[in-house]
């Protein structure tokens, strides 16, 4: 672990160096990308709410990227791996088909109204091209606060939309 560590460290200040070697940034700019980060880190004072390097790594592509290199595809027509994230709660309560799992209420709001999506999916195994049967496809999107229920303590945490 600690050579691979040094291996890491060693390439990462070598990109580093020479992304600053292309961009030349004045002393100016330098300041405001430390200022960034440090406030970046100021604004991960609850990192078991928020935690703005893994949306920072998000936001960049990286955490994707990883991933990517970490979950290569093995069939060419499997679907890609994908993260988590952070805003996957863990429910008790899964609904059945066709259930509106808008459980904050705000699908009723009339000055923000929900919009109804319908979705449907289905897990086919990647050699066999066969279905999955009792796989579960799982899903989440924001409420219509455009906050996941793990952002917004307002939100009914079983909420899905």
């Amino acid at each position: 672990l600690a050579i691979r560590r040094k291996q890491v460290g060693v390439a990462l200040v070598k990109h580093l160096h020479a992304f600053v070697k292309d961009v030349e940034p004045s002393i100016e700019e330098w300041e405001a990308g430390i200022q960034f980060l440090v406030e970046a880190g100021q604004w991960s004072y609850r990192p078991e709410k928020r935690h703005e390097w893994m949306f920072l790594s998000d936001t960049l592509g990286v955490t994707m990227l990883v991933d990517c290199i970490n979950h290569r595809k093995n069939a060419g027509n499997s679907t890609e791996w994908t993260v988590q994230g952070p805003f996957h709660g863990s429910h008790e309560e899964w609904p059945c088909h066709g259930a509106n799992v808008c459980c904050d209420g705000s699908d009723k709001d009339p000055d923000n109204p929900a919009v109804p999506a319908a979705i449907s999916g289905r897990v086919i195994d990647a050699e066999s091209g066969k279905q999955i049967k009792g796989a579960k496809v799982d899903f989440w999107l924001t409420a219509t606060s455009g906050k996941y229920a793990v952002q917004d303590e307002t939100v009914d945490p079983r909420n899905l939309c």
